[in-house]
């Protein structure tokens, strides 16, 4: 009777054993192949990193082409005008270029220069063609004109006659502060120049005698 308990027992526990092997085997595979599923996943968050950056590198490069195409077509508006040269483009713009709208802060500091640009071009034409005070060689020449007093008190009109009897150029242009010294220095360059009939009058001081004391 003890054997047959024995083994009634044996096979009873062998019995149960099988199925819990089955499933520990199959939880193994299953995990074997959540791991490679990992892998794979892995794998792929990879490449699509690769190819965010990528992508973003060409929208960066997009949007340098469409900023200096936009500041390149302002420069040669203004190189049509006779305004001051810019540099060249750098680099040609993409097809896609169109699509990218360029920063507000960008488009402001492009029209900032613009007007900044268009203001000096007005201010150089205003210049050539005021009638109150036109540009150098269009003024008659007043060939033997004497000149006397302190430079340092006269003002702008009077200066630039004196510096057109010196025949230095460009002084309608200078203001009262540049023109003033550069004239002091060309006279200190040019000391025959104060010995000059016409300019003489300008370094000779007049000085009164002291009265005897009573």
């Amino acid at each position: 009777m003890a054997r047959s308990s024995t083994s009634s027992s044996w096979s009873s526990s062998s019995s149960m054993t099988l199925p819990l092997l089955l499933i520990i085997c199959q939880l193994q595979l299953l995990y074997a192949e959540v791991l490679d599923e990992n892998e794979d996943l892995e794998q792929q968050c990879i490449q699509l990193q690769a190819e965010r950056d990528a992508a973003e590198a060409r929208a960066r490069s997009r949007q340098y082409a469409f900023y200096t195409r936009q500041i390149n077509e302002y420069a040669r508006e203004e190189r049509e005008r006779g305004s001051r040269r810019v540099a060249e483009p750098v680099q040609a713009p993409t097809p896609d270029a169109e699509q990218i709208q360029a920063p507000p802060d960008t488009i402001r500091r492009v029209e900032e220069w613009r007007r900044e640009t268009e203001r000096h071009r007005q201010r150089g034409e205003a210049q050539r063609m005021d009638p109150v005070q036109p540009p150098e060689q269009d003024r008659p020449v007043v060939p033997e004109a004497q000149f006397s007093g302190n430079m340092k008190t006269m003002n702008k009109s009077t200066l630039v006659e004196i510096a057109r009897a010196l025949q230095v150029p460009n002084a309608a242009f200078m203001t009262l502060n540049v023109l003033r010294p550069h004239l002091n220095a060309h006279f200190d360059a040019h000391p025959e120049l104060k010995r000059d009939p016409r300019f003489i009058g300008l370094f000779e001081r007049t000085r009164k005698r002291k009265s005897a004391p009573m």
